[in-house]
């Protein structure tokens, strides 16, 4: 098989996360824009800051992707940044981000693809954010309207997308949407998702048995596992090496959820799991 066919299958699948994002980047431009600016601000930067992040990641992307290959398309490297931008809390510093975008941008091209990193990096940015946004004390997915708990979190709440989560991953009705967008490309990697939440979800299913403790699902695992986590340069490209992946991944997203973070849990197993499969590869 040509590199030429490979690439173009490769870029036929970035359309296809672009296509299946952008309902998520809606919703949650009207979740933590629309909503909270009728609600409480007649500020117009908050209201379009829910675009802003994918915005700059594109804008930035883009420019670093010229620079790099003289052209611009839709690159691996700009996926990657879009999903960093929609998974940030949306009390994310604007400034804050655009630094470390830019930063990252820049490790992507001109250090990762050079030494050929496999680790995932989107969980990697994403990891150190957080470490950033607890130096600084503003670790808090919360927007205003969930601070003064407007919604009830009842199942149909989450499931929309009115659920505590990032910028524009809070969807899960848009989250499958966009796993059966993506499942039109034969590149995807459709069995990650689904093996990696079951594993997930008989361990739920076995602690609520064992210890009558419910965990609640959040919107995060499922856009991580359905998004992230397939993403072709980080997981194994052989099938039987998938359903390992895939079962650990489950396995790592219910310990990291439970003893570690709600939210964050999964980034962090995405990560584990990556840097398992680039040791594999090693």
């Amino acid at each position: 098989m040509s590199e030429n066919y490979l690439h173009e299958k490769e870029n036929n699948l970035n359309k296809l996360y672009l296509l299946a994002l952008i309902f998520l980047i809606a919703f949650g431009f009207y979740k933590n824009g629309i909503l909270v600016f009728k609600e409480f601000s007649d500020n117009y930067v908050m209201l379009f800051k829910p675009l802003l992040f994918p915005l700059i990641s594109i804008i930035i992307s883009c420019f670093f992707e010229y620079i790099f290959n003289k052209k611009i398309r839709i690159s691996d490297n700009i996926i990657f940044m879009i999903l960093l931008s929609m998974i940030i809390p949306v009390n994310t510093n604007l400034l804050i981000f655009l630094s470390l975008n830019i930063i990252f941008s820049f490790i992507s091209y001109f250090v990762f693809d050079k030494i050929n990193l496999r680790l995932n990096y989107v969980a990697l940015f994403k990891l150190i954010l957080i470490l950033v946004f607890l130096v600084i004390n503003k670790y808090n997915y919360a927007n205003s309207l969930e601070l003064i708990k407007k919604y009830s979190y009842d199942l149909l709440d989450i499931f929309i997308g009115r659920g505590i989560s990032g910028v524009a991953s809070s969807s899960i009705l848009f989250s499958i949407l966009g796993y059966f967008i993506l499942c039109l490309n034969k590149y995807y990697k459709n069995e990650i998702p689904l093996i990696s939440f079951s594993a997930y979800f008989l361990l739920v299913l076995i602690f609520k048995i064992l210890f009558n403790h419910v965990i609640v699902l959040n919107s995060m695992i499922i856009f991580a596992l359905i998004f992230i986590a397939p993403i072709n340069n980080f997981s194994p490209a052989i099938k039987k090496e998938r359903v390992i992946y895939s079962i650990v991944l489950g396995i790592l997203t219910f310990i990291c959820t439970y003893f570690i973070n709600m939210y964050d849990g999964v980034i962090i197993a995405v990560m584990i799991s990556s840097g398992i499969n680039y040791i594999n590869i090693k």
